[in-house]
């Protein structure tokens, strides 16, 4: 029995040994299945943190883009930027002010606080980084101005069309803010989250700081080395056991990091670790008291306990326990590996619930980018798969089940033209120049056009070899905004009525070749003749159509050979680079020529053209302009004179095309005026006058509309207002004419009634120029006898008749008998 005895003594010590490495093996298992997923946890935490407060940076970055832009378009509207940042305060509570200082040291602030006396706000440190920076910036923390607050600040400058700094536009973000948007999720871990500013300074207030041991301070983690920087450290200490993990936050400088002990993370590690310890001594104490015992109450018993201890396996099932028979006396050992197995499941129970909060905290940064209009988008390098979110694809025009997510359409929706610059950022970002790559590009749409989308994308995970293995990023849609800045380029350097290059477009190309050195440079100015008459008499729309109809002679005269502006509102130039004073006269002949044939709308155009040419690199450009300019004004003085002459034949041609008065009634209408001028003793300048008031007093119908002129019913009220203005449209065209000034009065009142009744003015008997009631009573004579439009030509009797009937109420009884008596029994 002895032997035995000893047999059975040595088997249980094998036994003992045996389930103790079992213990302990397993304890080891589960311990380094604890760190490997708190390190997973730990890095895996950080990137999502930094995912959801770069969201949430860029959300309130954006708040300060929107007034940036909005304060470049209404710079001068104080009300209009407080008001509109008073909204954006309201409708964004992470912000604890918005304020606009402009470079003059003046300050719209939407929370109402009010700067001291002397305050420069020139010198706050986030108005000078924002203008050296030229950019959205975001500073380190720093006491707000009023000194009651720990506050980061994002900073944006805004800039006046000539380019200058025309103030900044920034927004407070309290300390606490921050610090709440990262520790809520952290804490959930047992983390203990924080953001360094681009120096490594905590963006925290000191009161605020978590108990880790004696603080962060204690850790003695030197903050300034892991700035920008992304890693997973193990830190080992008297305060502090666990993980550290830090990665800069993108477009900011700043870096967040991410503190998880293994006490915090697995509250009962260390009582598992007693526990199990207690197990395997009560194991041999156990085993030492089964040694005397019975070979049927030991051996069986054991070889039971044994199984059941080789069949746990919580990885396939969590819920297995060991059941010992009722009798096998093993019922307290039993207890106690199952009570570990009840604590190990629980640990896998939490584990598993820190996995789905981590699906959910994914879940809700998806959504979140969806809520803001971002399309999203997930690259699996290693299955070649690509996902897009719906809200990408609805940008694109496509629908939710359309299919757009094979790998080999990666780069083919990219517009050809931004494809290689695309790409070339994505190349830098793999090879880790850069920490993520932002580009805006044309993508293709499903109907075939083409939309700017701003990309930003990042890798996520890198391969051991450095290679990407995912990669995701959004897109934002800003169609609206690259065409809104296509239109201001276009009108910087463009002449809005005319299509034509502006005058900055002009002087900028002038130096452009003169650097170049293309000799020889000749520039053509020309001077529109009659725009002023045409838009004081007839109307702008009317100028508009003059200054079109040049500008296209311009273009058509120089071709290709040069570039034709729009300098001043009646002046173009034409650029030549290599061109000879031959080869530029050659076009001021076609521009010349062109004027003349071109088909007139009322004033026929013409330009005083002149000519400079810049041949020896010593002439100084700008005396080529003045050289033009000089010949232009030179030529305009000599060619005044038939320049008028010429506008006067063309309106007069004008007058009779659109009144069918023939020349046969000018002549008429010239004879019996001068007749009755000649007889009432007119001299010989006051004849010349009426001859010329003769053919000219109707020259304000050619603004009259063709429908009242050529209406063979009677006028309405409305035709016959419009209708009257013709005699003050006349006076106006002769007034703005020189050669036409000294009958301005006579077309003025040549409908005026002898008793008061007529119009514009209601003069009355000799208020009347004399002129004009000459010629209404030689203009009512020709137009009863004559046919018109209206009404047929009547018998000279009847013509007679009618106007002794309106003698001394309608016409100048004087000449009513002058007229009959003398001139027409002449």
């Amino acid at each position: 029995m002895k032997a035995l005895f000893q047999k059975y003594r040595l088997l249980g010590l094998v036994l003992i040994f045996i389930i103790s490495a079992i213990i302990m093996g397993q304890l080891y298992f589960t311990q380094e299945m604890l760190i490997e997923d708190m390190q997973a946890i730990t890095e895996l935490s950080v990137s999502n943190l930094e995912k959801d407060i770069s969201q949430w940076i860029a959300l309130n970055s954006k708040v300060i883009e929107d007034i940036a832009l909005y304060v470049s378009f209404n710079a001068d509207n104080d009300n209009g930027i407080d008001y509109y940042m008073k909204a954006l305060l309201k409708a964004n509570p992470s912000f604890a002010s918005l304020y606009y200082g402009s470079s003059e040291n003046k300050m719209i602030n939407a929370s109402g606080w009010k700067p001291p006396a002397g305050f420069d706000l020139t010198q706050r440190p986030w108005y000078q980084e924002a203008a050296l920076q030229k950019q959205l910036i975001y500073t380190g923390v720093f006491l707000n101005a009023s000194k009651d607050k720990w506050i980061v600040t994002i900073a944006m400058p805004v800039f006046g069309e000539d380019g200058t700094l025309a103030g900044v536009v920034g927004g407070d973000l309290d300390v606490n803010t921050v610090i709440r948007q990262i520790q809520g999720e952290a804490g959930r871990i047992g983390g203990y989250a924080f953001v360094l500013d681009s120096k490594g300074k905590l963006i925290r207030q000191g009161e605020s700081e978590a108990d880790l041991g004696n603080g962060l301070k204690a850790l003695n983690v030197d903050f300034e080395r892991i700035v920008g920087k992304k890693g997973l450290e193990k830190l080992n200490g008297p305060s502090f056991n666990g993980f550290f993990a830090y990665t800069p936050i993108r477009d900011t400088g700043w870096t967040l990091g991410n503190l998880v002990s293994l006490k915090a993370a697995y509250p009962h590690y260390k009582h598992m670790l007693m526990t199990s310890l207690i197990l395997v001594a009560a194991l041999a104490v156990v085993f030492m008291v089964f040694i005397r015992l019975q070979k049927k109450h030991f051996l069986s018993p054991l070889f039971q306990l044994e199984s059941g201890i080789n069949a746990i396996n919580p990885e396939k099932d969590r819920t297995y326990r060991i059941n010992l028979a009722p009798d096998a006396g093993l019922d307290t050992l039993a207890a106690t590996i199952n009570a570990m197995l009840d604590k190990v499941e629980r640990q896998l129970d939490q584990l598993q619930r820190m996995d789905s909060q981590l699906k959910i905290s994914e879940e809700r940064w998806k959504f979140a980018l969806e809520g803001s209009g971002a399309g999203v988008w997930d690259i699996n390098f290693s299955t070649q798969e690509i996902n897009y979110s719906d809200s990408y694809k609805q940008m694109l025009g496509y629908s939710a089940n359309d299919h757009i997510d094979e790998f080999s359409k990666l780069f083919t929706l990219i517009h050809p033209d931004d494809a290689e610059r695309v790409r070339a950022e994505v190349e830098k970002h793999f090879r880790k120049e850069i920490a993520c790559y932002t580009t805006e590009h044309r993508v293709r749409c499903k109907d075939g056009s083409y939309k700017w989308i701003l990309d930003r994308g990042k890798v996520m995970v890198w391969r051991d070899d450095g290679e990407p293995l995912r990669m995701v990023g959004t897109h934002s849609d800003i169609d609206e905004r690259k065409k809104a800045e296509e239109e201001i380029l276009y009108l910087s350097y463009h002449d809005k009525l005319t299509g034509l290059f502006n005058r900055a477009y002009f002087e900028a190309e002038l130096k452009r070749l003169d650097d170049e050195g293309l000799l020889p440079i000749s520039i053509i100015m020309g001077d529109l003749n009659g725009l002023k008459m045409a838009n004081d008499v007839f109307g702008h729309a009317t100028g508009d159509r003059l200054l079109k109809t040049m500008a296209d002679i311009f273009v058509k005269a120089a071709e290709d050979k040069g570039s034709v502006s729009r300098i001043g509102g009646d002046e173009f130039a034409i650029i030549l680079p290599s061109a000879t004073v031959d080869f530029a006269n050659a076009i001021v002949t076609k521009i010349k020529n062109a004027c003349k044939n071109v088909a007139a709308d009322i004033i026929q155009p013409s330009v005083a053209l002149g000519v400079g040419v810049k041949e020896h690199p010593d002439q100084d450009v700008d005396m080529l302009y003045k050289q033009a300019e000089n010949m232009m004004y030179n030529n305009k003085l000599v060619e005044s004179q038939s320049t008028r002459s010429s506008i006067i034949s063309s309106l007069r041609k004008t007058l009779e095309e659109k009144t069918h008065e023939t020349e046969a009634h000018g002549q008429r209408l010239r004879s019996h005026a001068m007749a009755i001028g000649k007889i009432i003793g007119l001299h010989d300048n006051q004849l010349n006058e009426l001859e010329l008031l003769a053919l000219l007093h109707d020259i304000g119908k050619i603004a009259i509309p063709d429908s009242i002129l050529e209406k063979k019913g009677k006028l309405t009220e409305d035709e016959w207002v419009i209708m009257r203005k013709h005699c003050e449209i006349g006076y106006r065209i002769a007034v703005s004419t020189p050669e036409l000034a000294m009958v301005a009065n006579g077309i003025l009142h040549h409908h005026e009634r002898w008793d008061g009744g007529g119009y514009p003015q209601a003069l009355k008997e000799k208020e009347i120029p004399l002129s004009s009631r000459i010629i209404a009573v030689a203009d009512a004579f020709d137009a009863m006898t004559s046919d018109r439009p209206y009404h047929r030509a009547i018998p000279q009797e009847e013509a007679v008749k009618e106007l002794e009937r309106c003698a001394g109420t309608q016409f100048d009884p004087k000449i009513i008998e002058i007229f009959i008596d003398q001139v027409l029994q002449s």
